[in-house]
């Protein structure tokens, strides 16, 4: 098995892109996506450097280290566009920081099985709504 790193430069935001080449299904981990406007600049990269050299079916793993901005603007591209493709989604418990209601809606997808369309629908409601998260955990990230 080998992997490849890219520490794309999308400014003041992150995002690194991880390949897992498996002789039978090759991975994509996507950790962070940048600030939304940055989302084109990852996007070209995937699909020049890195989709040429994946397996057909390959898959992506998504992993969102804490609800800043500049952290997860480009997920829910991400999800637009490879949706079908997502199998995992890894991101910090924010249950202790958030109201019961919120709390609820959270654990749906705070999941490491895999996940299909209507959990990456709700995760797309969650980055959608991170502006609450952003406030109220500017300070915790794993």
């Amino acid at each position: 098995m080998d992997f490849h790193f890219h520490m794309l430069d999308v400014g003041r935001a992150d995002s690194i892109i991880v390949e897992v080449f498996d002789s039978k299904n090759d991975t994509v981990i996507f950790i962070d996506a940048g600030f939304e406007n940055d989302y084109e600049t990852i996007n070209q990269y995937f699909k020049n450097e890195i989709v040429p050299r994946l397996t057909e079916d390959f898959q992506i793993i998504l992993v969102i280290t804490h609800p800043h901005n500049d952290h997860i603007g480009g997920i829910k591209s991400i999800l637009n566009d490879y949706g079908n493709r997502v199998k995992e989604c890894f991101f910090n418990d924010l249950t202790k920081y958030l109201n019961q209601d919120e709390i609820n809606q959270i654990q749906s997808y705070n999941t490491n099985e895999s996940i299909g369309q209507n959990k990456i629908h709700k995760l797309r409601e969650c980055i959608e709504n991170s502006t609450i998260l952003t406030e109220t955990l500017s300070n915790y990230s794993i």
